[in-house]
């Protein structure tokens, strides 16, 4: 903070206080005094930048707490703040104003604004969601520089990790956490899960119990790769923990289907049969995400080779989700249901879709053997 002059109703003692006390905390912002200047005319009362290059600021002639007061209107934004301006982006959004700056080509301060967003807000209240910021910024960069934002992150979220452990700050470790999770899941264009998963696992920051549920977040992205065994690490009874989760979510689905027909939000042109199948379509949506997870985990058992979990999987399944037989007849409802669950339900029944999952985890089994 460069102060050239001090606004008119402002005390020296008061900036010197307040920049004392800091933004994030105590000692992070460098005071200099340039009252004494020669040639200060035309300069404004005072300018601030970041003294680690990202091109962010302000300068103007009074007090930024009180806007609404005459002597404290003038303000002017500087660089990425200018552009926020420019853009109409929304303050608190830090992942959608590095999208902006990094389509128009300012790649290094598109990663130094999203990285130090996070980095800033990890384990402060109400802070932004580094998924968030990492889903709005990704999309402004080319693939290499979505591979150096990502590592940046990674690198600092494991620091972070390893400074939280040593300071025992419990609260820190949780965010640091949920941080990883975000990475696995936004991952640069043609980055690779496994690949992620072992650098967190070799960098040690996570125990055992940990580790299983930051992998268990990632389980699709790591099945998707045919990684069974990454994506299984530390969790000895998938099966039931799916279960549990199943068994709510059928409570909440056996209470939907208590609501009466006539109450599904439709257009008032809407007959009694469509109401009726846009209900029966909705509930057959539920149990799909059901049968979806559950034919993820069964390839992960499967390709993994815990065979016993597999058909014990494969038996609740069977029991629990089969797929309904879609209508074929000629009634107003038959009518109304075939057309809404041709876009609920993927072709083939469920023992197809298992014979699927079985075929693609085993031919990666075949593959590594004979690799």
């Amino acid at each position: 903070m460069e102060v050239f002059r001090v606004p008119e109703g402002a005390e020296w003692a008061k900036i010197e206080s307040d920049c004392a006390r800091g933004i994030w905390e105590a000692g992070d912002i460098k005071l200099v005094d340039r009252r004494g200047d020669p040639d200060r005319e035309g300069e404004p009362c005072f300018r601030m930048r970041w003294l680690h290059g990202l091109p962010l600021g302000w300068e103007g002639c009074g007090e930024l707490y009180w806007p609404d007061q005459p002597r404290y209107r003038y303000f002017r934004v500087l660089g990425l703040q200018a552009a926020r301006a420019i853009a109409g982006t929304d303050r608190g959004r830090s992942g959608y104003l590095a999208c902006v700056v990094g389509k128009a080509g300012w790649y290094d301060e598109a990663c130094t604004l999203a990285s130090q967003a996070i980095k800033w807000g990890r384990g402060k209240a109400g802070r932004e969601s580094s998924g968030e910021i990492l889903a709005d910024a990704m999309p402004g960069l080319p693939p290499d520089w979505q591979v150096k934002l990502h590592d940046r992150i990674l690198t600092d979220t494991i620091e972070a990790m390893r400074r939280a452990q040593g300071d025992g700050d419990r609260f820190v470790q949780h965010h640091a956490s949920l941080d990883l999770v975000a990475l696995g899941e936004h991952m640069p264009k043609g980055g690779s899960s496994s690949s992620f998963v072992r650098r967190v696992r070799d960098a040690g920051v996570l125990d055992v119990k940990n580790l299983a549920k930051v992998l268990q977040k990632l389980r699709p992205a790591l099945v998707a790769e045919r990684a069974y065994a990454d994506a299984l690490e530390g969790d000895p009874d998938p099966v039931g923990e799916y279960l549990g989760l199943a068994s709510t979510s059928d409570l909440v689905t056996g209470a939907a289907g208590l609501v009466p027909s006539a109450l599904i939000p439709a257009p008032s042109t809407a007959t009694a049969a469509e109401k009726w199948a846009v209900k029966r379509a909705t509930l057959e949506e539920m149990y799909e995400m059901q049968r979806k997870d559950g034919l993820l985990l069964y390839e992960a058992l499967v390709g993994a080779g815990r065979m016993a979990d597999a058909e014990r999987l494969k038996r609740e399944l069977k029991s629990r989700y089969p797929v309904p037989t879609i209508p074929q007849g000629d009634s107003e409802e038959d009518v109304a249901l075939r057309r809404l669950l041709k876009d609920v339900l993927p072709p083939g029944d469920l023992d197809a879709r298992l014979r699927g999952a079985e075929q693609r985890a085993k031919g990666q089994g075949a593959a590594t053997a004979g690799e």
